[in-house]
């Protein structure tokens, strides 16, 4: 039987269909069974619908830099490119 904490790690791949058959039948048994879970998957798919609705805004650029900072430490800490290129070299 899958628990609670295992059908919010995963509610993603629900919500988006990834789950391999085998899992979504334990989900959706859980989710029949547990009125909480359910609630919960409902909301946040709600939540994906209605965010699909929303205006397609540019990043503010100060935020764009402070991303790309990350994302260049990020690589930093991994040892190698954070934009996932391959060195040549």
């Amino acid at each position: 039987m899958i628990t609670c904490r295992e059908v919010v790690e995963i509610l993603v791949d629900v919500v988006t269909d990834q789950l391999p058959p085998e899992h979504r039948e334990h989900v959706d048994h859980h989710l029949r069974l547990c009125s909480s879970c359910a609630a919960y998957a409902e909301s946040y798919r709600c939540t994906v619908r209605l965010s699909r609705h929303l205006p397609r805004l540019p990043l503010p650029l100060e935020l764009q830099q402070r991303l790309q900072a990350i994302l260049e430490e990020t690589g930093k800490e991994k040892g190698g490119p954070a934009d996932g290129s391959e060195s040549t070299h």
